[in-house]
């Protein structure tokens, strides 16, 4: 490539074009355009636009927008809105919303809510909440409980109960039984016992007598009249009259009238009466009635009360208040109020307001207002060609006239 003062000649070296008869990049040095007639990018460097009429990016460089009208992705740069009316993702940038007026999200950006109404996932951010009303979690965080009324895993926290009516697996957490009444395992856990009645398998739950390797309840292992290695409850581990391996709850782990690992609320981890690992709002993680790992708006990493790492506008990495990782417009890594990463035609890398990594004409690598990449043939007072870039990203450039 040489320089000239011949402008034709110089576009012509630079960019490939027949000199005189049409360049095959046009006159905004993008692939394509017819030069000086049309410019299938159209005026902002945009491939499909018919240049002066409409742009199929629209004024925003976002591809759909009819320009000066509609933009498919509307005033945030989010796609699907209709700009300057609705945004399909809503005032708080999550898809589905009609924003001013419901957020398929609902108010604190969990996916399904009708906004200040109902939220699908409920006052404690679980799925199928009916929020404020009932929580198909229940009260414990479990799933299938009607909150506040019976809990479908009963009040030991097992699969199956009518709380405070019977449990499916009985007193001694051992499933089939009705607890109070009968277990189907009889008093000393054996399956097929009819409990204060007869044991199918005797004294000792084995099929012959007295005492034996299997003990008092029949299960394999007990030093018969001593001890039973599955205790009082027929779970195995349990020191029987001592603790219970598996606790008052049938749930294992706990320490039977003292802590239930899976505490008040039937979920595993808990420290019953002090604090639920999945705090009060059923979700994993929180501390309950201090903090909720998920937060006031039930997504994951909000401190309640304080922020919620989703933000504002429910998109995650926001701080809500203060900024939006998204920004202003919904397109990520904008500082909303300030600048746009996207910038202001929604083009990636620009500064909005300043300057557009795309520039002008909006061709990759411009410094816009300042120099063209590719320079603007035919026009001389604009066209510039780029000397050198340093390690800033500004480029040097100088004008034809001055080459």
């Amino acid at each position: 490539m040489y320089f000239t003062r011949d402008v034709d000649k110089v576009c012509t070296s630079f960019l490939g074009d027949t000199p005189g008869i049409t360049k095959m990049l046009g006159d905004d040095g993008v692939k394509g355009d017819t030069p000086g007639i049309t410019k299938m990018l159209g005026d902002d460097g945009v491939k499909g636009d018919t240049p002066g009429i409409t742009q199929m990016l629209g004024d925003d460089g976002v591809k759909g927008d009819t320009p000066g009208i509609t933009q498919m992705l509307g005033d945030d740069g989010v796609k699907g809105d209709t700009p300057g009316i609705t945004k399909m993702l809503g005032d708080d940038g999550v898809k589905g919303d009609t924003p001013g007026i419901t957020k398929m999200l609902g108010d604190d950006g969990v996916k399904g809510d009708t906004p200040g109404i109902t939220q699908m996932l409920g006052d404690d951010g679980v799925k199928g909440d009916t929020p404020g009303i009932t929580q198909m979690l229940g009260d414990d965080g479990v799933k299938g409980d009607t909150p506040g009324i019976t809990k479908m895993l009963g009040d030991d926290g097992v699969k199956g109960d009518t709380p405070g009516i019977t449990q499916m697996l009985g007193d001694d957490g051992v499933k089939g039984d009705t607890p109070g009444i009968t277990q189907m395992l009889g008093d000393d856990g054996v399956k097929g016992d009819t409990p204060g009645i007869t044991k199918m398998l005797g004294d000792d739950g084995v099929k012959v007598k007295y005492h034996e390797m299997l003990g008092d309840d029949g299960v394999k292992g007990d030093t018969p009249g001593i001890t039973q290695m599955l205790g009082d409850d027929g779970v195995k581990g349990d020191t029987p009259g001592i603790t219970q391996m598996l606790g008052d709850d049938g749930v294992k782990g706990d320490t039977p009238g003292i802590t239930k690992m899976l505490g008040d609320d039937g979920v595993k981890g808990d420290t019953p009466g002090i604090t639920q690992m999945l705090g009060d709002d059923g979700v994993k993680g929180d501390t309950p009635g201090i903090t909720q790992m998920l937060g006031d708006d039930g997504v994951k990493g909000d401190t309640p009360g304080i922020t919620k790492m989703l933000g504002d506008d429910g998109v995650k990495g926001d701080t809500p208040g203060i900024t939006q990782m998204l920004g202003d417009d919904g397109v990520k890594g904008d500082t909303p109020g300030i600048t746009q990463m996207l910038g202001d035609d929604g083009v990636k890398g620009d500064t909005p307001g300043i300057t557009q990594m795309l520039g002008d004409d909006g061709v990759k690598g411009d410094t816009p207002g300042i120099t063209k990449m590719r320079a603007n043939p035919g026009h001389r007072e604009t066209v510039y060609f780029i000397l050198g870039q340093f390690d800033t990203g500004i480029f040097i450039s100088r004008h034809a006239e001055e080459l």
